[in-house]
């Protein structure tokens, strides 16, 4: 499936409920991936126009990293992991990363 463009991703958070002031930094958050959109899509609003941006507490720069990686290619195996992340603890990294919703 290509990514979606903006009228279309657009279309898609409004038919999920989205408030239409968290469109915009979901569709710039997303880049047209519809799985993201949705996923965007379903967290609920910290407060009536209150601004959404990608944000939580991870462990550290690291997890951040292994994140980033999960993001950018389709199956994340340790190797794989241990091969970006260089001497790192990947095991334990990659545990973590099991442990995600």
């Amino acid at each position: 499936m290509r990514p979606l463009d903006a009228t279309q991703s657009d279309a898609l958070l409004a038919a999920r409920g989205a408030p239409a002031e968290q469109r915009g930094p979901f569709i710039a958050f997303a880049g047209g991936s519809p799985l993201a959109l949705s996923l965007a899509a379903s967290v609920p609003a910290a407060a009536p126009g209150a601004p959404w941006e990608p944000t939580g507490d991870l462990p550290s720069a690291v997890h951040r990293h292994a994140l980033e990686v999960v993001a950018q290619v389709y199956v994340t195996r340790e190797p794989l992991l241990c091969a970006v992340l260089g001497e790192t603890d990947t095991a334990t990294v990659f545990s973590w990363l099991r442990q995600q919703p």
